[in-house]
C-alpha cells in the first residue's frame, strides 16, 4: 500500500499542528492561573505611593488563591498587609518596593498562614532614618510564612522581624541594614538557609525569647559577613548569629567572617548545637556558649581569627554539659574589644560538666586550653586534643573548692610550660607535665606527651 500526501494536504497538516500548539500553549499559561499586577490597577515605576493598588490586588489573588506576579518595576509602597493564601513573585532583582513617607514597614503577616513571597526586593530609603520605620518585613503570629530568593536592602532598621512565626527564609539577600539582618523571637519552627547577609549594623541571625522554651530553629548554609556593633555594648550586639533563651536550635555550616563581636553567640539556649561552621576574623570570642546554657554539643568547627576560640561559660548563671569535638582553632591574636574580665588570646575555655576532646589548637599565644576559672570547674574531661604554639598548653584550676579534672592522652607542641595549675588568673604551679604525683588532688593526668 502507497501513502501520498499532497502539498495541500501537508501544509494543512503543518497549520493544523500549530494551532494546537498555540492551543496548547494557551492552556498551559491558563492553567498556571497567574494574574498580573500591572492587569489589576498598579503601576510600575509611577512614582506615586501604590500600596492601595497592590493591597486590593493581593487581597484579590489571595481570595482566588492564585499566584500575583509584579512586573519588574519601581514601587512606592508602604504598610501592606499580607492575607493569608498569598502567593506574590517578582521578577528577581527587578521588581522593587520602595518604603513610602511614613512607612512603618513595607509588609506585614499579622495573624495569616500560608504565604509566600519570591523575588521581591524590599528597599529602604538609604541607611537615613525613617520615622516609625521598624522593618521591611515583619511576621507576627503567622504560621507557614516561606520567603524565598528575595533582597532586603539599604534601611536604617531589621530586614526581616518575626514573632511566633514558622516558615522558611532561603535564599535571601540582605545589605546595608542598620540593625539585624533577620530578628526572629519565639519562632515556631523556623528554616533559615542558604542566605547572605553582609554589612549590618547591630547583628546578622537573631534568634531569641522572651522566656526560655522551646523553638527549633535550623539555621544552615547561610554566609554572613561585615557585621558591626553601632549600639556598642560588650557583646549583646556585633555578633554573626546570636541565640538567646531558644532551646533545640541547630546552627550548622555557616560561612562567618569579620563580626565585631562573635562569629556565634549561644546565650541561656538548652540543646543548641553547633556544628561544622567556618568563622574567620571575629573581633572578640569566635565561638561563645554563656550563662544558662545546658546541653550544648559544639563541633567539627574550623575557627581562625579572633581574641578567642571558643568560650563555654558561666557556671556560676546555671552554664553547664557541653561536648566540644574536633574543632580546628587557630591564630587567636586579636586584642578584645573591651576590657573583660576574660584572659586573652587563648584557644578554648570551659568550665563545668564537660567533654572536650579531639581539638586541634595552633597559634593562641596565651594558653591553648583554660579548665574552670577559680571554683567555677567541675567534672571536667580534657583528651585526645592537639595543642601547638602556646606561651601554655592547658591551664587548669586549683583553687580550694574547684571540682575535678581529668587530663587524658593530650598532645602538646612548643609549649614553654605544657600543664599549669592556676589560681584565677596566676599561674601557681611549674610544669605538670610528666609529674602526675604533683598534681593536686582533684586534677587527674594520664598519658599527656610533649613533642
Amino acid at each position: 500500500m502507497t501513502l501520498s500526501l499532497s502539498r495541500r494536504s501537508f501544509l494543512t497538516s503543518c497549520c493544523l499542528g500549530t494551532s494546537v500548539a498555540a492551543l496548547a500553549l494557551s492552556a498551559s499559561v491558563h492553567a498556571s492561573g497567574w494574574l498580573d499586577a500591572s492587569q489589576l490597577g498598579v503601576t510600575p515605576n509611577a512614582g506615586r505611593d501604590q500600596s492601595v493598588a497592590l493591597q486590593k490586588a493581593m487581597s484579590h489573588a489571595a481570595k482566588l488563591r492564585r499566584p500575583l506576579f509584579l512586573p519588574a518595576g519601581l514601587y512606592v509602597v508602604r504598610d501592606l498587609e499580607l492575607p493569608s493564601h498569598l502567593h506574590l513573585i517578582g521578577a528577581m532583582g527587578q521588581s522593587q518596593l520602595l518604603a513610602g513617607a511614613s512607612a512603618k514597614f513595607l509588609l506585614r503577616a499579622h495573624g495569616q498562614k500560608t504565604i509566600k513571597l519570591e523575588g521581591l526586593t524590599l528597599r529602604g530609603s538609604g541607611m537615613q532614618d525613617i520615622a516609625g520605620l521598624s522593618a521591611l518585613l515583619d511576621g507576627v503570629e503567622s504560621h507557614d510564612l516561606r520567603i524565598i530568593q528575595c533582597h532586603f536592602l539599604q534601611a536604617p532598621q531589621t530586614g526581616i522581624r518575626l514573632n511566633g512565626v514558622s516558615g522558611q527564609i532561603e535564599d535571601c539577600r540582605f545589605q546595608q541594614l542598620g540593625r539585624y539582618g533577620i530578628f526572629s523571637r519565639h519562632a515556631k519552627g523556623l528554616w533559615v538557609q542558604d542566605n547572605r547577609l553582609d554589612n549590618i549594623g547591630d547583628g546578622g541571625i537573631l534568634i531569641h525569647r522572651g522566656d526560655f522554651g522551646p523553638d527549633g530553629s535550623r539555621l544552615v548554609n547561610n554566609r554572613i559577613s561585615n557585621i558591626h556593633a553601632f549600639r556598642g555594648g560588650s557583646g549583646q550586639y556585633g555578633n554573626g548569629i546570636n541565640v538567646f533563651r531558644a532551646d533545640n536550635v541547630l546552627i550548622s555550616g555557616n560561612h562567618i567572617s569579620d563580626c565585631r563581636y562573635s562569629a556565634i553567640r549561644s546565650n541561656g539556649a538548652k540543646q543548641c548545637h553547633i556544628i561544622g561552621n567556618h568563622c574567620l576574623g571575629s573581633g572578640e570570642v569566635a565561638l561563645f556558649s554563656e550563662f544558662e546554657f545546658d546541653g550544648a554539643i559544639i563541633a567539627n568547627n574550623s575557627l581562625e581569627g579572633g581574641s578567642a576560640g571558643i568560650s563555654i561559660a558561666n557556671f556560676n548563671r546555671g552554664g553547664r554539659r557541653v561536648s566540644v569535638s574536633g574543632n580546628l582553632i587557630r591564630n587567636m591574636t586579636n586584642p578584645t574589644p573591651h576590657d573583660g574580665p576574660r584572659l586573652n588570646n587563648y584557644g578554648l575555655y570551659v568550665e563545668a560538666d564537660a567533654v572536650v576532646t579531639g581539638n586541634n589548637i595552633e597559634a593562641c599565644p596565651s594558653i591553648g586550653m583554660i579548665l574552670g576559672f577559680g571554683p567555677y570547674m567541675r567534672n571536667l574531661v580534657a583528651s585526645h586534643n592537639l595543642v601547638r604554639g602556646s606561651q601554655i598548653g592547658l591551664a587548669v584550676s586549683v583553687v580550694p573548692k574547684a571540682g575535678t579534672a581529668l587530663i587524658d592522652s593530650n598532645l602538646f607542641e612548643g609549649a614553654q610550660t605544657a600543664i599549669a595549675g592556676f589560681r584565677w588568673r596566676d599561674q601557681s604551679t611549674s610544669d605538670l607535665l610528666g609529674k602526675p604525683e604533683k598534681a593536686p588532688t582533684n586534677i587527674r593526668l594520664h598519658n599527656n606527651q610533649s613533642a
